[in-house]
């Protein structure tokens, strides 16, 4: 999407009275009751393009919005230590991700260390191989989820609570393993409105997000989200 596009939404959801939250205020009125602000909205992108440090970052400072972003281990570890960046193609540095972390404004998750598909790897994010078995398919997610877990709290000195699954794709083995990993929450890419209830653990894993294409004025895309809620 343009970065007018980007900040017409902005502009949008400040008029319609929308207030962005973050994964911490989810799992807070869940496992606490402490109360969603009125009419909660989640900003969420995913992968971790340099683009979002360059255009999306400061637009969000500019309306005083926090925005949930998950970022590619891999990605982040390969563009830390080379001069080639250009917001066409390159993935944010630790350092560049620290900054916003530390900002208050971003907020970091995890999108796996490297579950995205390569020539060498036919698997399609975080979903298991045929050929595998179940505790072969358990092993190398959770190394996965782990080594990134691992370097946010390094790199960024944050912990990670949610999961945001490559491509949107998962299984119910997938949620039982990232439950027992310590994640709080996990993102899927099916496009429904969320309806979380204090207490309700569960209500907290797959949630639905709509994405955002270019072409579509805000008023459009979001009156589509809501006319059904």
């Amino acid at each position: 999407v343009t970065a007018k596009e980007v900040e017409d939404d902005l502009e949008y959801i400040k008029k319609e009275g929308f207030t962005p939250v973050t994964v911490k205020n989810l799992t807070d009125y869940v496992y606490a009751g402490i109360p969603l602000p009125q009419n909660p909205i989640m900003i969420t992108f995913d992968d971790g393009f340099e683009s979002f440090y360059t255009i999306a970052y400061p637009l969000l400072k500019n309306y005083n919005f926090k925005a949930v972003l998950s970022v590619i281990g891999s990605a982040s570890d390969k563009y830390s230590n080379i001069d080639d960046h250009n917001i066409n193609y390159s993935n944010l540095t630790w350092e560049e991700i620290k900054a916003m972390s530390d900002s208050g404004y971003i907020e970091i998750q995890n999108h796996t260390y490297d579950l995205h598909g390569n020539e060498e790897n036919s698997r399609k994010g975080m979903l298991a191989l045929k050929s595998e078995s179940y505790d072969e398919y358990r092993n190398i997610l959770t190394q996965d989820l782990l080594k990134l877990q691992f370097l946010i709290k390094e790199k960024v000195g944050t912990e990670a609570d949610a999961i945001a699954s490559p491509f949107g794709a998962y299984t119910k083995s997938t949620t039982e393993i990232v439950k027992d990993l310590g994640f709080r929450c996990s993102f899927t890419c099916e496009e429904r409105v969320n309806m979380i209830s204090a207490g309700d653990i569960d209500s907290l894993f797959e949630l639905g997000r709509f994405n955002r294409q270019s072409g579509i004025k805000s008023k459009d895309f979001f009156s589509e989200i809501l006319k059904d809620d």
